[in-house]
């Protein structure tokens, strides 16, 4: 979420080279057919058949819950049709410092790293939190609204925020996700897929495709084909 330097040329739903860099109008989407398949393979489950769902109170069974008070109520509760996959350290290009948590809890002390300055009084947050080792930490149940895509668009839709939902990684531009992070990151959208009728793999993208030219994240780094593999599997 707060890394600035990378270069986006791909989308998960196609390799890279097929999409032109921030061209937002030429982003590509599965089509109807695809889209239908998946409903139908996400929707074979029920709550509590798969070891990883969403609950009736929009948390993830099993997980860490830790409440961030930087949330509020969605304009439209049932409004959820977007995922938006970020990647953040603190300090940058530090893992496992435990202050990804403290900034998402407004514990944050600036002071102790010049690098954190330019985060005092900054009130953020994410739904949930993948650390290196594929541990996850929801901070904010589902139907609620976290403060993390700031000034954004999504297909001519503003203020993403409202209808998305919103993934931190812990990592940078640069650096290779780990593989826990990606089977984490996997079950976590399977599960979102099977408990919001509006998802699939169509709509998840990355911070730099909804706020191109101010944000850069999950970065070069991400590998989105393997993600992709994960969910199709």
């Amino acid at each position: 979420m707060l890394s600035r330097r990378c270069r986006r040329t791909q989308r998960c739903v196609r390799p890279e080279g097929l999409l032109g860099s921030g061209d937002a109008s030429r982003m590509v989407t599965h089509d109807v057919g695809y889209a239908l398949t998946a409903r139908a393979k996400y929707c074979l489950y029920l709550d509590g058949d798969h070891p990883v769902y969403v609950t009736s109170a929009h948390w993830l069974r099993g997980v860490e819950r830790v409440s961030s008070p930087n949330e509020d109520a969605r304009p439209d509760a049932g409004a959820i049709e977007l995922v938006v996959l970020h990647g953040i350290s603190l300090p940058p290009g530090q893992f496992g410092t435990g202050m990804v948590r403290e900034l998402f809890c407004n514990e944050l002390d600036c002071s102790r790293s010049s690098e954190l300055a330019d985060l005092e009084g900054v009130f953020v947050s994410a739904h949930a939190l993948v650390e290196r080792d594929g541990r996850i930490t929801q901070f904010v149940p589902f139907n609620r609204r976290a403060w993390h895509a700031g000034q954004s668009s999504f297909r001519g839709r503003s203020r993403c925020n409202d209808f998305a939902i919103g993934i931190e990684l812990e990592g940078t531009d640069v650096q290779p996700y780990a593989a826990e992070q990606y089977a984490a990151l996997s079950e976590i959208l399977l599960a979102l897929f099977r408990r919001y009728p509006r998802l699939d793999p169509s709509v998840v993208v990355g911070h730099c495709d909804i706020a191109p030219g101010r944000k850069t994240d999950p970065g070069p780094a991400f590998d989105w084909p393997r993600l992709l593999a994960s969910l199709d599997a």
